[in-house]
C-alpha cells in the first residue's frame, strides 16, 4: 500500500501478489450485474470527483489505484471529500 499527499490530491495504490483477473473480468463481472468494485470503489471514488483504475492479470496479481481531489471546506480547512461527507479521511 503506497499513500501519496500533494496537497491537491490524495492518491492510494493497493497492490498484491495473488491469482489476478483475466483481461475483461471487470467488465464481464458488470455485465453479469456482479458490480462490487465497479459500484463500490471505482463508482464511489468518480463521484468523489476522483480517479481509480485496476490493472491485473491472471497470475500476476492486481494493484488499485484511486486519486481524490482534496476540498476546502467553508470553514477554510483542506481535507478530503470524503472527511467532509462524514466519513473518514484525513483533514489538516
Amino acid at each position: 500500500m503506497l499513500v501519496e499527499d500533494d496537497g491537491e490530491e490524495v492518491v492510494v495504490s493497493v497492490r498484491d501478489d495473488g491469482a489476478g483477473m483475466s483481461p475483461g473480468g471487470l467488465d464481464e463481472a458488470a455485465a453479469d450485474g456482479r458490480l462490487g468494485v465497479a459500484a463500490s470503489i471505482l463508482g464511489r471514488v468518480r463521484q468523489l470527483g476522483g480517479t481509480a483504475a485496476v490493472e491485473s492479470a491472471p497470475g500476476g496479481g492486481t494493484e488499485v489505484g484511486v486519486g481524490v481531489p482534496r476540498w476546502r471546506g467553508w470553514w477554510g480547512a483542506t481535507t478530503t471529500r470524503l472527511a467532509a461527507r462524514g466519513g473518514r479521511g484525513t483533514s489538516r
